[in-house]
């Protein structure tokens, strides 16, 4: 459930980001995308550490678990990293011309498909979270009831997007854009350090 859910939308984020311009759509995306490795990962670890001891696992294949959460770290780190560096060359550019500029500069506000995406990953995350609350309760899965936080947490970045996407529209401040991606960058390094 939750690597499907969080495939599709991460390609209609991505797909949808990319088109319009929008870097914070696109920034959730490659976060939706993050939630997909590791949904693989808790797919192939589960099947790992479920293997009995042998003579070269004495004490089991827990370790592996240890092991794949550091790589999805290190895979969420760089994903972050990518945001941040985009969003900042963006934001500098925006300085740039707001700077050079002495006359006005005509601002588009972000089209509608953006919100409407927006919206759609914030109550697919908010189902994803539920979905996976009640199979790691009903399993006892730690595994499955921390993807369940952290899709309820990626519903709060959906939402942060979503201010920022209709603050850009409202007040016609593009700038919101790339901001409001810087700081789901910063957001999406926090996880990987946490992690």
């Amino acid at each position: 459930i939750a690597l499907l859910g969080n495939l599709s939308l991460a390609i209609i984020k991505i797909v949808v980001g990319i088109a319009a311009g929008s870097l914070a759509v696109l920034g959730d995306g490659i976060d939706s995308a993050t939630d997909v490795s590791i949904a693989c990962m808790t797919l192939i670890i589960s099947r790992i550490i479920q293997q009995p001891s042998d003579e070269h696992h004495p004490w089991g294949h827990g370790r592996a678990e240890t092991t794949a959460t550091m790589v999805v770290a290190f895979i969420i780190f760089y994903a972050g990293m990518q945001l941040c560096l985009s969003a900042g060359g963006k934001l500098f550019q925006h300085f740039t011309l707001l700077m050079q500029s002495t006359e006005p500069t005509t601002i588009s506000s972000p089209d509608t498909i953006l919100l409407i995406v927006t919206l759609l990953s914030i109550v697919g995350k908010l189902l994803l979270a539920w979905s996976q609350y009640h199979l790691g309760k009903k399993s006892g899965s730690i595994m499955v009831l921390a993807n369940a936080k952290n899709m309820a947490t990626d519903s709060i970045i959906s939402s942060s997007v979503l201010v920022g996407l209709t603050g850009a529209r409202i007040f016609s401040l593009p700038i919101l854009d790339p901001l409001v991606a810087f700081l789901v960058g910063l957001w999406v390094l926090k996880n990987a350090i946490s992690i």
